[in-house]
């Protein structure tokens, strides 16, 4: 059942949440699973970039470790643009950040931490945050 439907594991028992492979097939159908996770995985790079890939807003059931890691937000924007909406405040306001997630989907402009230029000619130039 967790398979069709991530929202039945709101029920499952602690060791089936905790296993890795199970959750990790489980977020790349359905990434907002990725909330009823164990802490461990919710910590765990792989199967929270999966989980952001199929849904970007998964993001916000992710570590804080992760969500203010600047390597991993890079992926995660690359994964799914829309991600930078939960990234920490300091890398929605990163401008390489930005210009990642800008470059897969122009609306994720909307969850920059800045203000900025939309423009295309600012973006193609890289100016997308005056800092």
């Amino acid at each position: 059942a967790a398979l069709k439907d991530g929202v039945a594991l709101e029920h499952a028992s602690a060791p089936l949440l905790a296993d890795r492979d199970l959750m990790n097939r489980i977020v790349q159908r359905h990434g907002y699973a990725l909330k009823y996770a164990s802490a461990d995985l919710r910590a765990d790079w792989e199967v929270v970039l999966s989980a952001v890939a199929q849904d970007g807003s998964a993001l916000k059931y992710a570590s804080e470790r992760l969500r203010t890691n600047l390597d991993f937000i890079r992926k995660a924007v690359i994964a799914n643009s829309f991600a930078l909406q939960y990234a920490c405040a300091e890398l929605r306001a990163d401008q390489d950040v930005v210009a990642i997630a800008a470059g897969q989907d122009l609306g994720a402009l909307r969850y920059a931490a800045c203000n900025f230029d939309n423009s295309l000619a600012q973006l193609a130039n890289g100016m997308v945050c005056a800092n």
